[in-house]
């Protein structure tokens, strides 16, 4: 019902506004809604493309029973654009998918996502010269949170330092009560749902995203762009963002002895913490949005 509704909109939308073109984002149920709207419009009165993101193709897509409606989706779409290499190899693989796809990656605005000189104590009782691991997302089981507070139990032994976790979901629940269980009570905060995250990642000492696996890892980049080194998954597109051992680090989401050494290696060293965000501001030009949205 859901994506019969979606498609009757879209096909209200294209006439009333005179759209040419329409841009879905994920497989399910966005390109399937678009493919109704196509035939509810008649054939050649709109194009579809569809961009690919990750869970749609690796989680949802990748079920059994959203199999066929997802290679059907993407088949019969106009142009497929996928935000990583190892997406579209997935795709391929998976769907056995014999269309042309095209390699878009993710963007952020560098004019933007740039570090500024802020206090750490704008989230709560941390101090100057802690040092603040931040974790940003939807608090899905895929993000592998526990492992991140694994890893801060670690480090918190050797170093003093603070844990932000951003973001609400699933698996916040689990996650305090994790914290409780460690009696880290004090050094980890979660600050909910926030609108300024360049404030966020500006007091961030070390980003960490070691999901089960990431199509591309836009929260990644971004704090790529405010100079925060990175720990993340070598499962999926991450390992395309990072640059390894420059930027950031990637490991096996759950090798949480790798990650503490590298966690504890970069927040104990200022200049290799300052080394590694320079080249994490370089890195995140590859990807500015004057370079990837004219593509």
């Amino acid at each position: 019902p859901y994506s019969l509704s979606l498609s009757v909109k879209m096909a209200e939308v294209v006439e009333n506004e005179n759209l040419d073109l329409l841009h879905v984002h994920y497989a399910i149920p966005h390109a399937a809604s678009a493919y109704l709207a196509k035939k509810i419009l008649g054939n050649g009165r709109i194009k579809v493309i569809t961009t690919l993101h990750g869970t749609d193709i690796t989680l949802v897509g990748n079920h059994q029973s959203f199999y066929k409606i997802t290679k059907f989706s993407i088949e019969e779409s106009d142009g497929v654009t996928c935000v990583s290499n190892y997406l579209k190899e997935t795709t391929s693989k998976v769907f056995e998918i014999n269309k042309e796809m095209e390699v878009i990656y993710n963007f952020v605005d560098t004019s933007k996502y740039k570090k500024v000189n802020i206090s750490k104590k704008i989230i709560g009782p941390i101090d100057e010269d802690d040092m603040v691991i931040t974790h940003i997302s939807n608090f899905r089981p895929v993000k592998k949170i526990d492992n991140i507070v694994k890893v801060f139990c670690r480090v918190s032994e050797e170093v003093k330092s603070k844990l932000l976790l951003v973001g609400d979901g699933p698996e916040l629940c689990r996650i305090r009560s994790m914290v409780k269980e460690l009696n880290l009570e004090d050094k980890v905060f979660f600050a909910g749902i926030q609108q300024d995250i360049i404030s966020i990642l500006s007091i961030s000492d070390l980003y960490m995203l070691p999901s089960e696996s990431e199509g591309f890892g836009l929260s990644a980049l971004e704090a790529l762009s405010c100079e925060v080194p990175v720990i993340g998954t070598n499962i999926g597109g991450l390992k395309e963002v990072i640059e390894e051992g420059k930027s950031g680090y990637t490991f096996d989401p759950d090798d949480i002895d790798s990650m503490s050494e590298a966690a504890i290696r970069i927040l104990k060293n200022k200049k290799v913490r300052m080394e590694m965000g320079i080249e994490a501001r370089k890195r995140a030009k590859l990807f500015d949005s004057r370079v990837i949205v004219p593509q």
